[in-house]
């Protein structure tokens, strides 16, 4: 158990790495707490899925979910923006270093093809359908296989998320996505059609 353990954990640190494929993969069990009375994986539950799928991306992109720029950490939330290196001293960073950076949602959806259920292993492989000035679109398709046939199509979902400055209060203001993460977001960017 514990080499197919390593073995998943390969799988999508090379997935992410991989330029050809342009994808994350990851996996999630379906829980009982996931499911309805019939046993099948309750709609709502795919949000989440995404939601932690996307938040596995950006850990292992070097960055972590939350936090403030002016601490010095490298997080998504404080995009690595401190006083740490001459890459994140552009004008176009200037403004973040002593913000918190944070990604609300202006968009989410799913579209189901098939059903989950208790216990079912799917994958989740995650790709960047558009990469904007100030925003991401994120494509997650979940899938899972069974019995050595081919992997059955489960559902395709979108999450996009807005780069935005947290300032007290809780106000928030659309700033550019920096740099330092731009790159590392575009190594998962699909080009259209």
């Amino acid at each position: 158990m514990r080499f197919r353990q390593l073995s998943n954990a390969l799988d999508s640190w090379l997935c992410c790495r991989s330029s050809a494929n342009k994808v994350f993969r990851t996996q999630r069990r379906i829980e009982f707490r996931d499911t309805d009375a019939a046993g099948i994986a309750h709609f709502s539950v795919f949000f989440t899925m995404m939601e932690s799928a996307e938040h596995e991306l950006i850990r292992s992109l070097g960055f972590s979910v939350l936090g403030n720029s002016g601490l010095g950490n490298s997080g998504l939330g404080n995009s690595g923006l401190g006083n740490e290196g001459p890459e994140n001293s552009g004008p176009e960073n200037e403004g973040l270093k002593n913000t918190a950076v944070t990604w609300p949602r202006v968009a989410a959806s799913c579209d189901y093809q098939s059903v989950a259920r208790f216990e079912d292993l799917l994958d989740l492989d995650l790709s960047i359908k558009k990469l904007g000035n100030s925003s991401v679109q994120y494509e997650i398709r979940f899938s899972k296989a069974s019995d050595g046939l081919p992997p059955t199509q489960v559902a395709v979902g979108s999450l996009t998320a807005v780069c935005c400055e947290l300032h007290p209060g809780g106000s928030l203001k659309k700033v550019t996505i920096p740099d330092v993460i731009r790159q590392q977001l575009q190594t998962l960017v699909v080009p259209p059609g």
